[in-house]
């Protein structure tokens, strides 16, 4: 819902008082199918990459992982590894990403877990997009995704559209970028989800320069992280820095270099509005 703050504080509640609690209760907090010393540590490593802190995050999803390999409840170890592969892949770390989403998709079909399947399975296909574009199917990614928002599996997968949206860029394919932005924020106004509205207006900026070029710009996918400019992004700190739009980076020569670009212009005013 875009309020990682609020989040992270909840859970840093939340898996003290597990820590606190006697092995009887931590046994009777898995009723909710998950270890919640396990689900409490993820989520709040998803909060902290979003305040900035990526690392602190890397260290929370470790001991995610650590506590449900320990107990070995299955469920629980393919929820960790599904929400370990998207911290990964945010991190742009997507050769990890894919060995635990892998990891996750082998657990889940030996066990029958259909929603850790399907999402592990749309998480390999992008990370192979991401990792080799020539080898990526990323027509079966936007099937999937979309029978998923029919079935009525709408929350948290707007992730997984950010994520396809980058491996599309890679591709050169802005206009099914453009398709998949606006496919993820019509799912984002029915969920109330806005924590990557900032990305999807970042993204439809650089698919729209991609589309329409002028003075020999080319966009890459590598320099998602500078073309927002100053922007404040996830996982990047924000105290003390200046949000003011730095005129470097390719946006911002492409603006320069493309007068008419009106349409990514206004995107990126929108991101600035929204922080």
């Amino acid at each position: 819902m875009g309020r990682p703050a609020e989040a992270l504080a909840r859970t840093e509640e939340a898996v003290a008082t597990f820590n606190s609690s006697d092995n009887r209760t931590r046994l009777a907090s898995r009723a909710a199918g998950q270890d919640a010393g396990v689900a409490g540590r993820a989520v709040m490593a998803w909060s902290l990459w979003f305040l900035g802190y990526p690392d602190k995050a890397t260290k929370q999803m470790a001991a995610a992982l650590e506590r449900a390999d320990e107990i070995e409840h299955p469920h629980t170890q393919a929820y960790g590894l599904y929400y370990a592969s998207i911290l990964s892949a945010l991190r742009r770390e997507f050769d990890v990403a894919g060995r635990h989403a892998k990891r996750c998709l082998s657990l889940s079909e030996q066990h029958g877990f259909a929603l850790w399947c399907n999402l592990a399975r749309i998480v390999c296909a992008i990370c192979t997009g991401l990792l080799d574009p020539a080898s990526a199917k990323l027509e079966e990614v936007r099937v999937e995704l979309g029978d998923q928002a029919r079935r009525g599996q709408r929350m948290g997968i707007t992730v997984l559209y950010a994520l396809l949206c980058r491996a599309l860029i890679g591709q050169r394919r802005p206009d099914e970028v453009l398709n998949a932005v606006e496919e993820a924020q019509k799912i984002g106004r029915v969920t109330d989800e806005g924590l990557f509205e900032a990305e999807f207006h970042r993204l439809k900026a650089q698919a729209l320069l991609i589309n329409k070029p002028r003075g020999g710009i080319v966009e890459r996918a590598d320099d998602a992280g500078a073309s927002t400019g100053g922007c404040a992004q996830p996982g990047r700190p924000i105290n003390g820095t200046s949000r003011r739009p730095r005129t470097g980076g390719p946006l911002g020569q492409a603006r320069q270099a493309w007068e008419g670009a009106r349409p990514p212009r206004s995107d990126l005013r929108l991101v600035h509005r929204g922080l």
